[in-house]
């Protein structure tokens, strides 16, 4: 079995310098800022995880409900209170689009006919382009 390590780094588009922010012995992926710049939002294993932009703590699974097998595909809303993801559903094995809050808490679905894959949120919150 080949071992997975996934970097996290920042590039600085300025000074074409980047950093590692954090390593993991695992697949992570599609790392995104909050609109605060707090943190950083990615997935590995079907999970969504939390960790603080400057790396210092462990990465904070963010509870998701029955939205368990998340794909690559999760957007921050703009007022950085919730998470869109794209979630394989159990009846079908298609992907459909569910919200949740930031913080974590029950997923709820918004597109009932899959297949659903998020790729964008509008910045007034009111659309969804998938």
């Amino acid at each position: 079995m080949n071992e997975v390590i996934s970097k996290l780094e920042i590039y600085d588009l300025a000074t074409g310098t980047h950093r590692v922010v954090k390593e993991f012995p695992y697949l992570i992926e599609a790392p995104n800022w909050s609109p605060d710049g707090k943190w950083f939002v990615f997935n590995s294993k079907g999970r969504l995880y939390r960790l603080a932009v400057n790396g210092s703590s462990e990465a904070e699974l963010i509870e998701s409900g029955v939205a368990q097998k998340c794909n690559n595909d999760h957007v921050i809303s703009s007022d950085g209170k919730y998470i869109a993801v794209s979630h394989h559903t159990a009846e079908d094995g298609n992907s459909r689009i569910y919200v949740l809050p930031f913080e974590g808490g029950e997923a709820k679905c918004v597109t009932p006919n899959g297949p659903s894959y998020l790729h964008g949120w509008s910045p007034d919150m009111k659309s969804m382009a998938y």
